[in-house]
């Protein structure tokens, strides 16, 4: 709350100003800001209102499209998030950010069923995941939440579709969905879980150097880094081990040190990962899915 009080100052400042005076950018930021608290405090109206009156001044900014776009899913616009996401979409593809680009498409994927365009819809979630697969990579470690997140909802597609199928009779095209979709789902969790433990580790290793100071191995990294024109410092030096024992180069769904024939349960129901999506309970809380999605996972 006091967030949003501080912010209302600034931008009450702001409009004193004339048109020349006013600092465009900065008057986005904090309008988007107070878009942002808004949306925290369930404020769904007025957080719309602020991502609005953002748009209006920067429409060609993808991560004001996507904001309005979650803030209208949870006031079950569907029809009016699906043109966000997809106008997020478009954007980020033109700025070269695929990875944000799949997740709006993700997103829009769940808000074109719900507005009623079905068919559009299931091939949007169908193009989410060849892009998931095939042309999502990165090597920076700081992208790796955004492409856990984009392996998380690839595979819960896969269990929406799966929903879908069951209800319109095609029975081996669900169970194969939501076998996918568990899948999926599992190596997303164990990687998630490998990932904590990682950063755990890390954290004990800078602790380590700060109080004992670098180690030979550490010294000699950083000439290699410098030899070859990096920062020392820089992520790709310090936690590139992020990278080396579960992912070559991440890509969601496909961590090497994971072999479903060997790691996975034998029946879907043991699947631990999967287990939420049985609770119909839990699906209404935590997914902001259309009530015909939800009901097609409940079924199934």
């Amino acid at each position: 709350q006091g967030a949003l009080e501080d912010l209302d100052a600034a931008l009450k400042l702001y409009s004193q100003m004339s048109a020349e005076e006013q600092p465009n950018e900065d008057v986005v930021g904090a309008t988007f800001l107070r878009g942002q608290v808004n949306q925290r405090l369930s404020q769904l109206e007025a957080a719309e209102r602020d991502f609005s009156a953002a748009l209006d001044l920067d429409g060609e900014n993808p991560f004001l499209w996507s904001a309005r776009g979650d803030t209208r899913v949870r006031r079950a616009d569907w029809s009016g998030a699906a043109q966000d996401y997809l106008t997020a979409e478009k954007q980020f593809k033109v700025i070269g950010d695929k990875i944000r680009r799949t997740l709006a498409a993700a997103d829009a994927s769940i808000a074109m069923y719900g507005s009623g365009e079905k068919n559009a819809a299931l091939e949007k979630m169908a193009q989410v995941g060849k892009q998931a697969r095939n042309d999502v990579a990165s090597n920076d470690p700081e992208n790796i939440p955004r492409l856990q997140e984009i392996a998380r909802k690839e595979a819960e597609l896969h269990l929406v579709r799966a929903g879908v199928a069951w209800k319109e009779g095609k029975t081996a095209e669900a169970g194969g969905n939501w076998a996918r979709g568990c899948v999926r789902l599992e190596g997303y969790a164990m990687d998630a879980g490998n990932r904590a433990a990682l950063r755990g580790s890390q954290a004990d290793d800078a602790a380590r150097r700060v109080m004992t100071g670098p180690s030979r191995q550490d010294m000699a990294e950083d000439v290699l880094a410098s030899f070859l024109g990096m920062e020392t410092g820089s992520n790709y030096v310090r936690d590139r081990e992020s990278d080396k024992p579960l992912w070559n180069q991440f890509v969601p769904g496909k961590a090497t040190n994971f072999d479903p024939k060997a790691a996975l349960p034998g029946r879907l129901d043991e699947f631990v990962a999967c287990k939420p999506f049985y609770d119909a309970a839990w699906v209404e809380k935590n997914r902001a899915w259309p009530p015909e999605l939800q009901e097609g996972v409940k079924t199934f």
